[in-house]
């Protein structure tokens, strides 16, 4: 199981630089964006620190619209539910990747939702 959660830094890396390059972005653009040293991030790209501070990671990983496991693993986990689809796969990366306010004020959209209750303007929603 312990095999299961190790990182494989060159995997990291090739998921890393697809999304630079299909973005067509370069690693400084991408350290602006994280907030990360372009020193450090060179020196993990070419293999030169065996890892990095965690939360540089997470940094990373919000720059890229992604969740640190999906940068980290290549693929999200998802609950185990029959009949998944990938929009669901898509809300549950992009709920993931947002901080404890804007979930709560996803939770509230969707309880209003299914409500019925579609006219509600958002903007009263944050003041509920």
């Amino acid at each position: 199981m312990a095999d299961d959660l190790e990182i494989n830094q060159k995997e990291v890396v090739d998921r890393i630089q697809a999304y630079m390059d299909k973005h067509k972005m370069t690693s400084r653009e991408l350290c602006e964006k994280a907030g990360i040293d372009p020193a450090t991030f060179s020196r993990y790209r070419t293999l030169k620190y065996k890892s990095l501070a965690t939360e540089n990671y997470f940094r990373i990983a919000r720059a890229m619209f992604m969740s640190a496991e999906e940068l980290l693993y290549g693929a999200i986990s998802t609950p185990n539910v029959r009949g998944i689809d990938n929009d669901e796969k898509g809300l549950i990366r992009d709920y993931r990747m947002l901080d404890a306010d804007d979930k709560k004020l996803v939770l509230k959209v969707t309880q209003r939702l299914k409500e019925g209750n579609v006219f509600a303007r958002i903007e009263n929603m944050t003041t509920d």
